[in-house]
């Protein structure tokens, strides 16, 4: 199953969560293709992945983070960048709010 991810300069990674055709004609099958129409601020980056297994994303215990850019498709909050060790970033596999089935 793709998914389709915004990344922010921080490095938090967004997730596509549902796709809208009120501003721009799209299907899933063009959403690849986003990268070439997309005009993302400086330092962000859009992205497609292919999971092997699925993605749920809970925050039924916290608060949701949640944007709209471009052609209106909304992205959840999936992960976000560890505390610095040693003056170096890492990634976390998946955040506490996330959860793989």
């Amino acid at each position: 199953m793709p998914i389709f991810e915004l990344i922010d300069p921080a490095g938090r990674v967004y997730v596509m969560q549902s796709m809208s055709t009120q501003v721009h004609q799209q299907a899933l099958e063009t959403l690849p293709g986003l990268t070439a129409e997309l005009v993302l601020p400086a330092g962000w980056r859009y992205k497609s992945a292919v999971l092997s297994e699925l993605l749920v994303l809970e925050s039924t215990d916290q608060t949701a983070h949640v944007l709209q850019y471009d052609f209106r498709n909304s992205y959840s909050l999936w992960k976000e960048p560890a505390p610095l060790t040693n003056g170096k970033s890492c990634r976390r596999h998946r955040p506490s709010s996330s959860r793989r089935k």
